[in-house]
């Protein structure tokens, strides 16, 4: 858990003070901190103090409901871009002729970054469109503690991920990104899954690095690529899609891509600010927010340790912007435990879901916090995940140690559990709202300790297929993908009375079993009697099936696609002979491929043929309709 505390014992007394007695409000209407108003007082002359600005007025944000999650987060963006924009123009104004010339602009929040002298902070605070000033602090996390020696293999099984890719969901088509210390790239296990180009990576310490670099550390000063100086970034994107390059799979979702932000320097220092950056980047990498590059997920292992049982909201308007825009959040939810009422901020913010920590005995560990949350009142935490002796990937020093992993412990561990099985949901439905995707996650917790949700492990331990299930009935059943034809070409002319049809089978969104359906007439709306059909039946567990029809035997051929179940086929014909039903890729293709050879048909005729697929839940697909003709 990267843990934030004040950089200094005055600091700590000021921000408790700040939290205990509430803001003060000048007469003008501006709120100056009284923690910051005392850093003030004792500022040398000309001395600049970093302070976050924040004005008045929020952009409206519920109006996006009921559009798509691209045009949500597209809305998101403008709109906050359009208020900040629209209120802050005299501030900048004025700041300007008074010599800070370094603005860092934190639209999510309707906010500035500013170091200036006192007397500059004072004359903000007075002014009309100003909300608030506040101190930016630095935070710092404790060293990590020493991994375990030892490892207890099964944190993957453990939340039913297997079962999922089983069913071809593996994260396919989503993005987690990662709120820490950065990722390192060169891990076999983490190299391929980088999404790549100018908005997967973003380290807001690398523009105040001086041209000669010695004020910095080669990760800090990295702006275009990911590094990790520390690991614990590393650490927890292995648990949420590594791949197996150490022999065994050590991700949930090992199909998805990740992005990543930097809010911790090699020193494990992060200011507000930075952390506003942060997020606010996290909502439109490449600056442009008519493209949809957002993530799908966030991963956020760390929070306010040094106050348990406090709610901090330093960073709710930048969540429930995230939210806004249908990115889900999840955090671990501190390691102050076993005592009742020890959540932490930002993991006991309702826009969240909060994960604590089991061992492998699927007992709550002694550490992981307990609720209720202190922002809500709410069960806290929302899961709980395997957070004992996790084995993950570690950093590899600039690719020198490829072999590098290690057994971890903690909150910080178990929520990128939680993080990827949400990316195996998202693959089977792209479109779950937020809200929806924290319900089915809590209705398909297997439930812990006393019956119900309650304070030590939440609503329970994450369960991917019971989750999936708990999904599919929210959002009812889809049918399967569209079959594409490919042999024989539309209008073929002159074929053999013995014909070879070849058709791409398709997937099925929510990974129900197939049974296909080959039709072939001589009239185009398969009306006439003698149509020859290929018949399905139900899925069999078996390789093949010997079964007889008309004085023929016929077998029928299960075939596994990515994203599918058995699908078996069994050719039916009236006076013509089966040779060939199979499944395979075919011409180089990696989709699998259905195929069946038929004999017997007229010569000189005109046929139509076209494919079915029936998911058994009244979900049917159906191909276009193609002609050809015997010779």
């Amino acid at each position: 858990m990267y843990l934030l505390q004040w950089r200094t014992v005055l600091l700590l007394t000021l921000g408790v003070f700040a939290l205990l007695s509430g803001p003060e409000r000048p007469a003008f209407g501006a709120v100056l901190d009284p923690g910051l108003r005392a850093v003030l007082d004792g500022a040398a002359a000309g001395e600049k103090v970093p302070v976050i600005v924040t004005f008045a007025g929020r952009a409206d944000l519920e109006g996006l409901k009921g559009l798509s999650r691209g045009e949500r987060r597209t809305g998101v963006v403008k709109r906050l871009r359009a208020g900040a924009e629209q209120v802050q123009g005299p501030c900048r104004a004025f700041l300007r002729t008074r010599g800070v010339e370094r603005l860092q602009p934190l639209w999510i929040i309707n906010g500035l970054a500013v170091s200036a002298p006192a007397e500059v902070i004072r004359s903000l605070a007075e002014r009309p469109e100003v909300a608030g000033v506040a101190l930016d602090a630095t935070l710092r996390r404790p060293a990590t503690p020493a991994p375990a020696a030892h490892g207890v293999e099964g944190n993957i099984s453990i939340v039913g991920a297997e079962q999922l890719w089983a069913l071809g969901y593996t994260g396919n088509g989503v993005v987690v990104a990662g709120m820490d210390t950065g990722v390192d790239p060169d891990h076999p296990d983490l190299a391929e899954r980088w999404r790549g180009g100018d908005n997967s990576w973003f380290n807001p310490f690398a523009a105040d690095c001086s041209p000669s670099g010695f004020d910095c550390t080669a990760c800090e000063a990295s702006a275009d690529r990911p590094c990790d100086g520390d690991g614990n970034g590393t650490q927890t994107m292995g648990i949420v899609l590594g791949g197996d390059a150490g022999g065994a799979a050590i991700g949930v979702a090992p199909g998805a891509r990740w992005i990543a932000v930097k809010i911790f320097d090699d020193y494990n220092l992060a200011s507000i600010s930075a952390i506003h950056r942060g997020f606010q980047w996290l909502l439109d990498p490449d600056g442009d927010p008519d493209t949809d590059d957002a993530p799908d997920v966030v991963n956020n292992s760390w929070g306010f340790e040094d106050f348990p049982g406090v709610c901090f909201d330093d960073f709710d308007e930048d969540l429930r912007a995230l939210r806004s825009a249908g990115i889900l959040q999840v955090f671990a939810a501190g390691n102050m435990g076993p005592d009742p009422e020890t959540s932490i901020s930002p993991a006991n913010d309702p826009n969240v879901l909060s994960v604590g920590s089991v061992g492998n005995d699927l007992e709550v560990t002694f550490s992981s916090s307990r609720g209720p949350s202190a922002c809500d009142g709410a069960v806290f935490p929302d899961l709980v995940a395997p957070g004992e002796f996790v084995k993950t990937a570690d950093i590899t020093l600039g690719g020198l140690f490829t072999d590098s992993y290690v057994f971890v412990d903690g909150t910080s561990f178990a929520a990128p559990h939680v993080a990827g099985v949400a990316a195996l949901l998202l693959e089977a439905f792209p479109e779950t709202p937020v809200a929806l995707l924290e319900t089915v996650l809590r209705q398909g917790a297997s439930d812990l300790g006393v019956q119900g949700p309650d304070n030590d492990a939440g609503f329970g331990l994450v369960n991917a297929p019971a989750s999936l299930d708990a999904l599919q009935a929210e959002l009812g059943n889809r049918p399967p993908d569209p079959v594409v034809l490919l042999d024989p070409p539309d209008g073929a002319l002159g074929l053999d009375t013995t014909v070879t049809f070849r058709w791409n089978l398709p997937s099925d969104p929510d990974g129900d079993a197939l049974t296909t359906t080959l039709l072939i007439s001589k009239f185009s709306d398969f009306s006439d009697s003698e149509s020859l059909v290929v018949a399905a039946f139900a899925p069999i567990a078996g390789g093949a099936l010997l079964a007889g029809a008309g004085g023929l035997l016929l077998w029928v051929v299960p075939c596994r696609g990515r994203r599918r179940g058995r699908t078996a086929l069994l050719v039916l014909v009236a006076g013509a002979a089966l040779f060939l039903l199979s499944c395979g890729g075919g011409g180089g293709s990696s989709e699998p491929v259905g195929k069946a050879t038929v004999s017997g048909l007229d010569p000189a005729t005109t046929y139509f043929w076209k494919v079915t697929v029936d998911d058994g839940r009244e979900g049917v697909a159906e191909s276009e309709v193609r002609s050809f003709s015997t010779r």
